[in-house]
């Protein structure tokens, strides 16, 4: 029993060391040479940067979709970056990113505004 419960200290001990030294120093080394990635977004990090310029990424992806004119993975991608970070402080760019995604999807506006949207549920926040 005893030997039991040391292997036991020892595995468990011996994981924690192997996992979480690797990833303190790993997350020390990315600060001193400043590069942090956001855990959310995958999107990197700098001490630099201290806000997101959400109006002028929201005019970029309006550009990036006259130019497309149809939905794309990478412009879906940016615009669902855009709404995680920036919805709640711009519901007109809001408003205006989601009018153009269902146009870029093939969706028609009716008397009531836009159907079948799947971020209609958002709005209720």
């Amino acid at each position: 029993m005893k030997l039991v419960r040391r292997t036991g200290y020892v595995v468990l001990f011996g994981t924690s060391l192997l996992i979480f030294i690797p990833m303190i120093v790993g997350a020390a080394m990315g600060i001193h040479r400043d590069r942090i990635w956001d855990p959310f977004t995958g999107q990197p990090i700098t001490r630099t940067e201290t806000a997101i310029d959400c109006l002028d990424d929201a005019q970029h992806l309006m550009m990036a979709a006259g130019e497309s004119r149809r939905l794309t993975s990478p412009w879906e991608q940016r615009y669902r970056l855009w709404v995680s970070r920036c919805r709640a402080e711009h519901a007109d760019a809001f408003d205006m990113l989601r009018a153009t995604r269902n146009a870029l999807r093939g969706h028609r506006t009716g008397v009531g505004g836009l159907e079948d949207d799947p971020d209609e549920d958002l709005d209720d926040n």
